[in-house]
């Protein structure tokens, strides 16, 4: 690892409000605490060494890209050409193959320090990288908001019309990072999700989660749904699903709700995008165990670049990606 590749961990620090820590690996999320009776009270799942991020196969608190979720096949077509990208979960690919953007060293690019202390952090994608069209720059800007948000903005442009789907992929315990998270309650602002087959492929159908239990649109605890009979949640032991945020209109709002009763926590995640996917951790293994962290995803559909009719997904030269997303917590 070169000099300038050295993995760097960046602090940052509210009075009385959030302490987040941020990796270069990844433009990951390492840490969040908040004070909690007296105390800084972890949110997230993490390792307690950079080192292990750059092995780390969860994601875990990395941006997930250039496209998050899946594409089938990992095959699309473009314009005249078609695309063959590498498969890394099972015939399929997910969060942009084997070496994606949460395998990258992001740079440093500019440091706050007012009275919103924040990093933000530039990493490039070259043409033919992971089987994609384009050279894409991405940057993601992490800030403290008000003590009691974390807000980030990631952008990205291209030189080729290219699919671009980028999210923060965190994973949760508002238990204070330890036990399960199936005590949790979930309220997402979704009346609607994705179908998919048993490999959480979107069939193209959006359906009501009305009488399912899908049915997030008030406060549930996440125990008796994760353990469900209902087919497509017992078909990925446990949730791992695109919910269609409601009234989509491109500006920043409520996609859902998550409290712990347990320590009285309560965060709100607010996105720009059209869908949230839910995934309970049903398949983190050691240092973690399964449903230990509740990862909410803001982004485009799944498999989108094979779905004309989902929101466009791709970026054309001259345009910027942007995707906002807020975390806001309530101690």
């Amino acid at each position: 690892m070169s000099e300038q590749d050295k993995l760097q961990q960046y602090f940052l620090t509210m009075e009385n409000g959030l302490s987040v820590t941020i990796l270069n690996v990844g433009a990951t999320v390492q840490s969040i605490k908040v004070p909690y009776k007296g105390r800084q009270a972890e949110m997230v799942l993490g390792y307690l060494r950079p080192q292990e991020y750059v092995t780390d196969n969860f994601h875990m608190g990395a941006i997930a890209g250039r496209f998050a979720n899946r594409i089938a096949n990992g095959q699309f077509s473009l314009g005249a050409n078609d695309y063959q990208l590498p498969t890394n979960c099972g015939d399929h690919h997910l969060h942009g193959g084997p070496n994606g953007f949460n395998r990258k060293i992001w740079h440093l690019v500019e440091r706050f320090n007012d009275n919103e202390p924040g990093v933000k952090l530039e990493c490039t994608s070259i043409d033919g990288e992971e089987g994609y069209p384009g050279n894409v720059t991405a940057s993601a800007t992490y800030r403290i908001v008000d003590g009691r948000k974390l807000v980030l903005d990631i952008e990205a442009s291209s030189d080729q019309p290219t699919p671009i789907n980028l999210t923060g992929h965190a994973y949760f315990n508002l238990n204070e990072g330890s036990g399960l998270i199936d005590n949790h309650l979930l309220q997402v602002n979704a009346n609607r999700y994705l179908t998919t087959d048993v490999n959480c492929i979107p069939t193209g159908e959006y359906k009501t989660v009305v009488s399912s239990d899908l049915d997030f649109s008030e406060a549930t605890e996440l125990k008796g749904r994760i353990d469900s009979s209902y087919a497509p949640i017992r078909a990925q032991k446990g949730i791992d699903h695109n919910f269609i945020i409601n009234d989509y209109n491109q500006q920043t709002k409520l996609a859902a709700t998550v409290l712990s009763p347990q320590s009285g926590v309560q965060m709100r995640i607010y996105t720009n995008m059209p869908g949230l996917q839910v995934y309970t951790g049903n398949h983190l293994t050691t240092p973690f165990q399964p449903y230990q962290g509740l990862c909410l995803e803001p982004q485009f559909f799944p498999d989108s670049p094979n779905h004309p009719e989902f929101p466009n997904c791709i970026l054309s030269p001259g345009e910027t990606y942007h995707h906002q997303i807020v975390y806001e917590f309530i101690w």
